[in-house]
Parts: structure tokens; C-alpha cells; sequence
């Protein structure tokens, strides 16, 4: 069975779900689960920009994250994690 990973940035979380193949070549996606990126000690979004994720064997994903958006669009908090590299266990 495939898995499929989609990213919310405004919600900084990640679906997570199975790919399901029928008789009939017909795709549809099991209802999978939906994880939320680490958030910091005021429980604010951290990661706001992260724009690709792929799976590293079973139980990591590796993303990208974009720099963060100019001119107020976003908070200064988004600097942190903004042009990165992340790793990220998916808990069990």
C-alpha cells in the first residue's frame, strides 16, 4: 500500500493517508490522520512556509521550507524555520 502526505500551511499540519487502488483502477484515499507541525512555547505556528515533504522510509518525513512573506503578510515568528531543511518522526 502507497501512502500520500498533503500540507496545510495556513493550518502548519500534514494529512497523512493510505492510496487505495480498486478492480476497477479507481483511486481513493483511506480517511488517514492529520498531524500538526511542532508548534512553540506560546503554542503559536512556527512553521509557516514549508512548501515540500517526502517520505524518508516509514516513519520520517523530510519538508522545505520557503522564506517567509514580506512586507507584514506574516509574522516575524515565521522567520525561524523559514529556508530549512526539517526531519520529523511520525509518531507511532
Amino acid at each position: 500500500m502507497n501512502s500520500f502526505l498533503c500540507i496545510s500551511q495556513e493550518n502548519s499540519a500534514v494529512w497523512i493517508a493510505d492510496i487505495l487502488l480498486n478492480e476497477l483502477g479507481d483511486i481513493s484515499f483511506s480517511k488517514g490522520r492529520i498531524l500538526d507541525f511542532p508548534r512553540n512555547d506560546n503554542c503559536e505556528i512556527v512553521y509557516c512556509n514549508v512548501e515540500g515533504v517526502y517520505f524518508e522510509g516509514d516513519d520520517m518525513i523530510v519538508t522545505v521550507s520557503d522564506k517567509m512573506k514580506g512586507k507584514g503578510k506574516q509574522p516575524f515568528i515565521c522567520q525561524q524555520k523559514g529556508q530549512m531543511m526539517h526531519a520529523f518522526v511520525i509518531p507511532p
